[in-house]
């Protein structure tokens, strides 16, 4: 059986790497051969970036030209076709946003997750990002 724990760390690390621009925490967080989507309800799909530098690095230069402070909340895991070296995975996002003094909620939505055992560690080799909404 997957280790949740250590899957569920991997969102959390994403979070913080996004939320505090420490983006070479993802290096840990996605597999090389990676693939990263986000669908926006009622928008664009951006993506899919098929590799873990491409990723990181859509989401260093996404994240940098933000000027407010965000907070990813992700709660609700759920894990499901698990094996010892596989699983899906999938999770609820909360995106609160501060900027100017002023709390906001920007976005929720949904993750979809591949997670696998790579070279010993969790990664993620797959993760799908539904947004509910367009901002």
């Amino acid at each position: 059986m997957a280790d949740h724990d250590a899957i569920t760390q991997l969102f959390a690390t994403y979070a913080w790497a996004h939320d505090n621009k420490e983006f070479e925490l993802l290096d840990d967080v996605f597999t090389e051969g990676s693939e990263f989507t986000i669908e926006i309800t009622g928008g664009d799909t951006i993506g899919p970036f098929s590799s873990r530098q491409v990723a990181v690095d859509f989401i260093r230069d996404t994240t940098l030209n933000q000027g407010d402070q965000r907070r990813h909340v992700i709660t609700n895991v759920r894990f499901s076709n698990e094996s010892d070296t596989e699983t899906r995975v999938t999770a609820i996002l909360s995106l609160f946003v501060t900027l100017n003094n002023e709390l906001t909620v920007q976005a929720t939505g949904w993750y979809d997750c591949q997670a696998v055992l790579d070279n010993g560690s969790w990664r993620w080799r797959r993760m799908y990002l539904t947004l509910d909404r367009t901002y």
